[in-house]
Protein backbone atom coordinates (compact mmCIF):
# COMPACT_ATOMS: atom_id res chain seq x y z
CA UNK A 1 0.00 0.00 0.00
CA UNK A 2 1.06 3.61 -0.43
CA UNK A 3 2.88 5.33 2.38
CA UNK A 4 0.87 7.77 4.47
CA UNK A 5 3.44 10.41 3.64
CA UNK A 6 2.51 10.27 -0.03
CA UNK A 7 -0.61 12.44 -0.13
CA UNK A 8 -2.86 12.05 -3.16
CA UNK A 9 -5.29 14.58 -4.59
CA UNK A 10 -8.46 15.29 -2.66
CA UNK A 11 -10.46 12.21 -1.73
CA UNK A 12 -12.97 11.47 1.00
CA UNK A 13 -14.22 8.20 2.43
CA UNK A 14 -17.41 7.52 4.32
CA UNK A 15 -19.31 4.56 5.79
CA UNK A 16 -22.60 4.11 3.92
CA UNK A 17 -24.11 1.32 6.00
CA UNK A 18 -25.35 1.83 9.61
CA UNK A 19 -22.79 1.57 12.39
CA UNK A 20 -22.64 -1.53 14.55
CA UNK A 21 -22.17 -5.19 13.70
CA UNK A 22 -23.64 -6.46 10.43
CA UNK A 23 -23.08 -9.10 7.79
CA UNK A 24 -21.54 -6.60 5.36
CA UNK A 25 -20.51 -2.96 5.31
CA UNK A 26 -19.99 -0.54 2.43
CA UNK A 27 -17.36 2.20 2.40
CA UNK A 28 -17.49 4.80 -0.38
CA UNK A 29 -14.41 6.71 -1.57
CA UNK A 30 -15.06 9.90 -3.57
CA UNK A 31 -12.92 12.48 -5.33
CA UNK A 32 -10.49 12.79 -8.22
CA UNK A 33 -8.02 10.38 -6.65
CA UNK A 34 -10.59 7.83 -5.38
CA UNK A 35 -9.69 5.04 -7.81
CA UNK A 36 -5.94 5.59 -7.54
CA UNK A 37 -6.14 5.60 -3.74
CA UNK A 38 -8.11 2.34 -3.62
CA UNK A 39 -5.71 0.78 -6.15
CA UNK A 40 -2.94 1.31 -3.61
CA UNK A 41 -4.83 -0.62 -0.94
CA UNK A 42 -6.40 -3.54 -2.84
CA UNK A 43 -4.64 -6.48 -4.48
CA UNK A 44 -6.43 -8.97 -6.73
CA UNK A 45 -5.29 -12.46 -7.62
CA UNK A 46 -3.62 -11.08 -10.73
CA UNK A 47 -1.98 -8.15 -8.97
CA UNK A 48 -3.11 -4.53 -8.78
CA UNK A 49 -6.46 -3.17 -9.92
CA UNK A 50 -6.40 -1.78 -13.49
CA UNK A 51 -5.26 1.81 -13.96
CA UNK A 52 -8.62 2.86 -15.39
CA UNK A 53 -11.82 2.10 -13.52
CA UNK A 54 -14.49 0.13 -15.39
CA UNK A 55 -18.04 1.09 -14.41
CA UNK A 56 -19.44 -2.27 -15.55
CA UNK A 57 -17.11 -4.43 -13.52
CA UNK A 58 -16.61 -5.56 -9.91
CA UNK A 59 -13.25 -6.69 -8.57
CA UNK A 60 -12.55 -9.22 -5.83
CA UNK A 61 -9.36 -8.84 -3.81
CA UNK A 62 -7.64 -8.28 -0.48
CA UNK A 63 -7.70 -4.91 1.27
CA UNK A 64 -4.23 -4.52 2.74
CA UNK A 65 -2.44 -2.29 5.21
CA UNK A 66 1.23 -2.53 4.19
CA UNK A 67 1.82 -6.30 4.09
CA UNK A 68 -1.17 -7.28 6.29
CA UNK A 69 -4.50 -8.34 4.84
CA UNK A 70 -7.39 -6.67 6.64
CA UNK A 71 -10.30 -8.29 4.79
CA UNK A 72 -11.53 -9.80 1.54
CA UNK A 73 -13.41 -7.11 -0.35
CA UNK A 74 -15.37 -6.44 -3.52
CA UNK A 75 -14.57 -3.15 -5.24
CA UNK A 76 -16.82 -1.41 -7.78
CA UNK A 77 -16.64 2.01 -9.43
CA UNK A 78 -19.85 4.06 -9.67
CA UNK A 79 -20.56 7.06 -11.92
CA UNK A 80 -21.01 10.45 -10.24
CA UNK A 81 -23.32 13.07 -11.72
CA UNK A 82 -21.53 16.13 -13.16
CA UNK A 83 -18.12 14.58 -12.57
CA UNK A 84 -15.67 12.68 -14.73
CA UNK A 85 -14.27 10.89 -11.67
CA UNK A 86 -16.21 7.87 -10.41
CA UNK A 87 -16.77 7.05 -6.77
CA UNK A 88 -15.51 3.70 -5.52
CA UNK A 89 -17.50 1.41 -3.22
CA UNK A 90 -15.72 -1.15 -1.07
CA UNK A 91 -17.90 -4.02 0.22
CA UNK A 92 -16.35 -5.73 3.25
CA UNK A 93 -17.41 -7.79 6.24
CA UNK A 94 -19.45 -5.83 8.78
CA UNK A 95 -17.36 -6.26 11.93
CA UNK A 96 -16.62 -3.02 13.77
CA UNK A 97 -12.86 -3.52 13.76
CA UNK A 98 -12.75 -4.38 10.04
CA UNK A 99 -14.64 -1.20 9.07
CA UNK A 100 -12.57 0.92 11.42
CA UNK A 101 -9.27 -0.34 10.01
CA UNK A 102 -10.36 0.15 6.40
CA UNK A 103 -11.38 3.76 7.10
CA UNK A 104 -8.18 4.51 8.99
CA UNK A 105 -6.04 2.85 6.31
CA UNK A 106 -7.69 4.99 3.64
CA UNK A 107 -7.09 8.03 5.82
CA UNK A 108 -3.41 7.21 6.22
CA UNK A 109 -3.19 6.79 2.43
CA UNK A 110 -4.37 10.36 1.89
CA UNK A 111 -8.17 10.33 2.13
CA UNK A 112 -10.23 12.40 4.52
CA UNK A 113 -12.93 10.69 6.55
CA UNK A 114 -16.11 12.67 5.89
CA UNK A 115 -17.25 14.58 9.01
CA UNK A 116 -20.61 12.82 9.08
CA UNK A 117 -19.15 9.40 8.34
CA UNK A 118 -18.97 7.18 11.41
CA UNK A 119 -16.33 4.83 12.64
CA UNK A 120 -18.80 2.56 14.49
CA UNK A 121 -19.55 3.46 18.09
CA UNK A 122 -16.95 6.26 18.25
CA UNK A 123 -19.02 9.35 17.37
CA UNK A 124 -22.55 7.90 17.39
CA UNK A 125 -24.81 9.39 20.13
CA UNK A 126 -25.68 6.80 22.75
CA UNK A 127 -29.41 7.20 22.09
CA UNK A 128 -28.83 6.27 18.43
CA UNK A 129 -26.74 3.27 19.57
CA UNK A 130 -29.72 1.93 21.52
CA UNK A 131 -32.14 2.51 18.65
CA UNK A 132 -29.82 0.74 16.22
CA UNK A 133 -29.43 -2.12 18.67
CA UNK A 134 -33.23 -2.40 18.89
CA UNK A 135 -33.42 -2.49 15.09
CA UNK A 136 -30.83 -5.28 15.00
CA UNK A 137 -32.76 -7.31 17.59
CA UNK A 138 -35.99 -6.55 15.74
CA UNK A 139 -34.68 -8.43 12.72
CA UNK A 140 -34.34 -11.58 14.86
CA UNK A 141 -37.71 -11.57 16.60
CA UNK A 142 -40.36 -13.99 15.30
CA UNK A 143 -43.54 -12.76 17.00
CA UNK A 144 -45.77 -9.71 16.65
CA UNK A 145 -45.56 -8.98 20.36
CA UNK A 146 -41.78 -9.16 20.23
CA UNK A 147 -41.69 -6.70 17.33
CA UNK A 148 -44.04 -4.25 19.07
CA UNK A 149 -42.08 -4.63 22.31
CA UNK A 150 -38.77 -3.74 20.66
CA UNK A 151 -40.32 -0.86 18.74
CA UNK A 152 -41.57 0.50 22.06
CA UNK A 153 -38.17 0.07 23.71
CA UNK A 154 -36.57 2.26 21.02
CA UNK A 155 -38.11 5.20 22.91
CA UNK A 156 -38.78 3.84 26.41
CA UNK A 157 -35.21 2.74 27.19
CA UNK A 158 -33.39 5.89 25.94
CA UNK A 159 -35.88 8.08 27.84
CA UNK A 160 -35.32 6.19 31.10
CA UNK A 161 -31.54 6.23 30.70
CA UNK A 162 -31.70 9.95 29.91
CA UNK A 163 -33.47 10.48 33.24
CA UNK A 164 -30.67 8.61 35.01
CA UNK A 165 -27.96 10.58 33.20
CA UNK A 166 -29.70 13.87 34.06
CA UNK A 167 -29.94 12.89 37.72
CA UNK A 168 -26.23 12.08 37.78
CA UNK A 169 -25.36 15.40 36.12
CA UNK A 170 -27.55 17.27 38.62
CA UNK A 171 -25.82 15.61 41.58
CA UNK A 172 -28.84 13.49 42.60
CA UNK A 173 -26.70 10.36 42.78
CA UNK A 174 -29.00 8.42 45.14
CA UNK A 175 -31.96 8.64 42.74
CA UNK A 176 -29.73 7.82 39.78
CA UNK A 177 -28.28 4.73 41.49
CA UNK A 178 -31.70 3.49 42.62
CA UNK A 179 -33.27 3.95 39.19
CA UNK A 180 -30.31 2.28 37.49
CA UNK A 181 -30.58 -0.77 39.75
CA UNK A 182 -34.35 -0.96 39.16
CA UNK A 183 -33.75 -0.84 35.42
CA UNK A 184 -31.25 -3.70 35.54
CA UNK A 185 -33.56 -5.82 37.74
CA UNK A 186 -36.48 -5.27 35.36
CA UNK A 187 -34.38 -6.25 32.38
CA UNK A 188 -33.45 -9.82 33.33
CA UNK A 189 -35.69 -11.45 30.72
CA UNK A 190 -36.18 -8.71 28.11
CA UNK A 191 -33.91 -10.48 25.61
CA UNK A 192 -36.43 -13.35 25.48
CA UNK A 193 -38.38 -11.44 22.82
CA UNK A 194 -35.63 -11.92 20.24
CA UNK A 195 -33.67 -14.88 21.65
CA UNK A 196 -35.97 -17.88 22.27
CA UNK A 197 -35.46 -19.66 25.58
CA UNK A 198 -34.67 -23.39 25.49
CA UNK A 199 -37.33 -25.22 27.51
CA UNK A 200 -36.46 -28.88 28.13
CA UNK A 201 -39.23 -31.37 28.93
CA UNK A 202 -37.90 -34.30 30.98
CA UNK A 203 -39.44 -37.21 32.83
CA UNK A 204 -40.03 -40.94 32.94
CA UNK A 205 -41.25 -42.89 29.87
CA UNK A 206 -44.98 -42.57 29.16
CA UNK A 207 -45.36 -39.58 31.51
CA UNK A 208 -46.84 -37.58 28.64
CA UNK A 209 -43.84 -35.42 27.69
CA UNK A 210 -44.44 -35.54 23.93
CA UNK A 211 -48.17 -34.91 24.38
CA UNK A 212 -47.37 -31.84 26.47
CA UNK A 213 -44.89 -30.61 23.85
CA UNK A 214 -47.57 -30.93 21.17
CA UNK A 215 -50.06 -29.01 23.32
CA UNK A 216 -47.61 -26.21 24.02
CA UNK A 217 -46.47 -26.03 20.39
CA UNK A 218 -50.05 -26.11 19.11
CA UNK A 219 -49.28 -28.83 16.56
CA UNK A 220 -48.10 -32.42 16.28
CA UNK A 221 -44.36 -31.89 16.64
CA UNK A 222 -43.57 -35.12 18.47
CA UNK A 223 -44.80 -38.68 17.86
CA UNK A 224 -47.13 -39.88 20.62
CA UNK A 225 -47.94 -43.54 21.37
CA UNK A 226 -48.81 -45.59 24.44
CA UNK A 227 -45.52 -47.45 24.10
CA UNK A 228 -42.95 -46.25 26.66
CA UNK A 229 -39.73 -45.05 25.06
CA UNK A 230 -41.26 -43.86 21.79
CA UNK A 231 -39.03 -40.77 21.86
CA UNK A 232 -35.52 -42.14 21.35
CA UNK A 233 -33.69 -38.81 20.95
CA UNK A 234 -34.33 -35.20 21.88
CA UNK A 235 -36.57 -33.33 19.46
CA UNK A 236 -37.00 -29.56 19.23
CA UNK A 237 -40.16 -27.63 18.40
CA UNK A 238 -40.46 -23.83 18.10
CA UNK A 239 -43.41 -22.29 19.93
CA UNK A 240 -44.64 -18.99 21.35
CA UNK A 241 -46.44 -18.24 24.61
CA UNK A 242 -48.27 -14.90 24.63
CA UNK A 243 -45.87 -13.65 21.96
CA UNK A 244 -42.72 -14.84 23.76
CA UNK A 245 -40.78 -17.27 21.52
CA UNK A 246 -39.41 -20.47 23.04
CA UNK A 247 -37.82 -23.68 21.80
CA UNK A 248 -39.34 -26.81 23.31
CA UNK A 249 -36.98 -29.78 23.74
CA UNK A 250 -38.67 -33.17 24.05
CA UNK A 251 -36.19 -35.60 25.61
CA UNK A 252 -36.15 -39.38 25.80
CA UNK A 253 -37.65 -40.77 28.99
CA UNK A 254 -35.17 -41.29 31.80
CA UNK A 255 -34.97 -44.94 32.90
CA UNK A 256 -32.57 -47.88 33.00
CA UNK A 257 -32.50 -48.94 29.36
CA UNK A 258 -31.10 -52.26 28.18
CA UNK A 259 -30.59 -51.06 24.60
CA UNK A 260 -27.29 -49.23 24.06
CA UNK A 261 -28.89 -46.91 21.50
CA UNK A 262 -31.63 -45.99 23.95
CA UNK A 263 -29.09 -45.37 26.73
CA UNK A 264 -27.19 -43.01 24.44
CA UNK A 265 -30.43 -41.19 23.58
CA UNK A 266 -31.27 -40.77 27.28
CA UNK A 267 -27.75 -39.49 28.03
CA UNK A 268 -27.99 -37.04 25.12
CA UNK A 269 -31.28 -35.75 26.50
CA UNK A 270 -29.76 -35.27 29.97
CA UNK A 271 -26.89 -33.26 28.49
CA UNK A 272 -29.25 -31.17 26.36
CA UNK A 273 -31.49 -30.45 29.36
CA UNK A 274 -28.49 -29.37 31.43
CA UNK A 275 -27.88 -26.52 28.97
CA UNK A 276 -31.54 -25.43 28.77
CA UNK A 277 -32.81 -22.13 30.16
CA UNK A 278 -35.74 -23.90 31.84
CA UNK A 279 -36.28 -27.58 32.72
CA UNK A 280 -39.82 -28.89 33.21
CA UNK A 281 -40.16 -32.26 34.94
CA UNK A 282 -43.31 -34.08 33.74
CA UNK A 283 -44.75 -36.64 36.15
CA UNK A 284 -47.52 -39.15 35.59
CA UNK A 285 -50.01 -38.02 38.22
CA UNK A 286 -51.71 -41.42 38.23
CA UNK A 287 -48.53 -43.43 38.83
CA UNK A 288 -48.42 -45.38 42.09
CA UNK A 289 -44.65 -45.04 42.45
CA UNK A 290 -42.65 -41.88 41.70
CA UNK A 291 -38.95 -41.46 42.43
CA UNK A 292 -38.87 -38.09 44.18
CA UNK A 293 -36.62 -36.36 44.85
CA UNK A 294 -34.89 -37.70 41.73
CA UNK A 295 -31.37 -39.10 41.80
CA UNK A 296 -28.51 -36.80 40.84
CA UNK A 297 -27.97 -38.85 37.66
CA UNK A 298 -31.62 -38.69 36.64
CA UNK A 299 -32.94 -36.57 33.77
CA UNK A 300 -35.07 -34.83 36.41
CA UNK A 301 -32.15 -34.05 38.72
CA UNK A 302 -32.65 -30.42 37.74
CA UNK A 303 -36.28 -29.36 37.80
CA UNK A 304 -37.15 -25.67 37.58
CA UNK A 305 -40.84 -26.50 37.33
CA UNK A 306 -43.01 -29.62 37.72
CA UNK A 307 -46.08 -30.58 35.70
CA UNK A 308 -48.32 -33.25 37.25
CA UNK A 309 -49.70 -34.69 34.01
CA UNK A 310 -52.80 -36.86 33.50
CA UNK A 311 -54.69 -34.73 36.01
CA UNK A 312 -57.92 -35.90 34.33
CA UNK A 313 -57.28 -39.21 36.11
CA UNK A 314 -57.21 -39.73 39.86
CA UNK A 315 -54.12 -38.17 41.41
CA UNK A 316 -52.09 -40.82 43.26
CA UNK A 317 -50.70 -40.46 46.75
CA UNK A 318 -47.18 -40.54 45.27
CA UNK A 319 -48.03 -37.53 43.07
CA UNK A 320 -49.52 -35.69 46.04
CA UNK A 321 -46.26 -36.15 47.93
CA UNK A 322 -44.41 -34.57 45.01
CA UNK A 323 -46.80 -31.60 45.09
CA UNK A 324 -46.20 -31.13 48.81
CA UNK A 325 -42.41 -31.54 48.74
CA UNK A 326 -41.34 -29.92 45.46
CA UNK A 327 -39.28 -26.75 45.93
CA UNK A 328 -40.27 -25.27 42.57
CA UNK A 329 -43.58 -24.29 40.91
CA UNK A 330 -45.98 -27.23 40.42
CA UNK A 331 -48.88 -27.22 37.97
CA UNK A 332 -51.52 -29.91 37.46
CA UNK A 333 -52.59 -30.45 33.85
CA UNK A 334 -53.83 -32.97 31.31
CA UNK A 335 -51.98 -32.99 28.00
CA UNK A 336 -54.68 -35.32 26.65
CA UNK A 337 -57.66 -33.04 27.32
CA UNK A 338 -55.86 -29.69 27.46
CA UNK A 339 -57.07 -28.91 30.98
CA UNK A 340 -54.52 -26.88 32.91
CA UNK A 341 -52.25 -26.28 29.89
CA UNK A 342 -52.88 -22.52 30.05
CA UNK A 343 -51.66 -22.61 33.64
CA UNK A 344 -48.54 -24.40 32.42
CA UNK A 345 -47.95 -21.64 29.85
CA UNK A 346 -48.35 -18.96 32.51
CA UNK A 347 -45.94 -20.77 34.83
CA UNK A 348 -43.34 -20.99 32.03
CA UNK A 349 -43.51 -17.23 31.49
CA UNK A 350 -43.21 -16.71 35.24
CA UNK A 351 -40.11 -18.91 35.42
CA UNK A 352 -38.57 -17.04 32.48
CA UNK A 353 -39.22 -13.74 34.24
CA UNK A 354 -41.53 -12.24 31.60
CA UNK A 355 -44.31 -10.38 33.35
CA UNK A 356 -47.89 -9.55 32.45
CA UNK A 357 -48.25 -8.10 28.97
CA UNK A 358 -50.17 -4.93 29.92
CA UNK A 359 -47.46 -3.80 32.39
CA UNK A 360 -44.30 -5.49 31.15
CA UNK A 361 -44.52 -4.19 27.59
CA UNK A 362 -44.69 -0.57 28.79
CA UNK A 363 -41.75 -0.87 31.18
CA UNK A 364 -38.30 0.33 30.04
CA UNK A 365 -35.92 -2.63 29.89
CA UNK A 366 -32.46 -3.45 28.59
CA UNK A 367 -33.46 -5.85 25.83
CA UNK A 368 -30.00 -7.09 24.82
CA UNK A 369 -27.98 -9.30 27.17
CA UNK A 370 -24.53 -7.86 26.32
CA UNK A 371 -25.72 -4.32 27.05
CA UNK A 372 -27.33 -5.51 30.27
CA UNK A 373 -24.03 -7.08 31.34
CA UNK A 374 -22.24 -3.77 30.82
CA UNK A 375 -24.85 -1.82 32.79
CA UNK A 376 -24.94 -4.49 35.51
CA UNK A 377 -21.15 -4.22 35.75
CA UNK A 378 -21.53 -0.48 36.34
CA UNK A 379 -24.06 -1.15 39.11
CA UNK A 380 -21.62 -3.57 40.75
CA UNK A 381 -18.93 -0.89 40.73
CA UNK A 382 -21.38 1.52 42.33
CA UNK A 383 -22.20 -1.03 45.02
CA UNK A 384 -18.47 -1.31 45.68
CA UNK A 385 -18.30 2.41 46.40
CA UNK A 386 -17.49 3.87 42.99
CA UNK A 387 -18.62 7.42 42.23
CA UNK A 388 -21.53 7.65 39.79
CA UNK A 389 -20.70 9.69 36.70
CA UNK A 390 -22.96 10.19 33.72
CA UNK A 391 -19.92 9.69 31.46
CA UNK A 392 -19.57 6.14 32.82
CA UNK A 393 -23.22 5.43 32.04
CA UNK A 394 -22.87 6.72 28.48
CA UNK A 395 -19.62 4.79 27.97
CA UNK A 396 -21.29 1.57 29.14
CA UNK A 397 -24.14 2.08 26.70
CA UNK A 398 -21.88 2.83 23.75
CA UNK A 399 -19.56 -0.04 24.55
Amino acid sequence: MRSGAQTLAAATCRLLTPGGVGAIAVVRVEGEAAWELVRGCVCTRTGELPREARLDHAYYGNFRDDSETIDDVIVAARPVAHSSSPSVEICCHGGRRVVERILLTLQSAGATIAPHAVIPNIETPWTVCIQRLADTCLARTTTRRGALYLLGQRNLLPDRLAEIVNCADAGDHDTARCTLRELVDASAAAHRFHTPADVAIVGAPNAGKSSLVNRLAGRESAIVTNVPGTTRDWVTAPAAIEGVPITLIDTAGGHDAECELERQAIDAGVRRAADADLVIAVIDGSAGTIAWPPASTSAMSRADMVVINKADLEISQAARRVIESAECPVVKASARTGAGVEAVRGAILGCLGVGKREVYDRTPAIFESCLRERIAGLVERLDAGAVLRSADIVASIRG
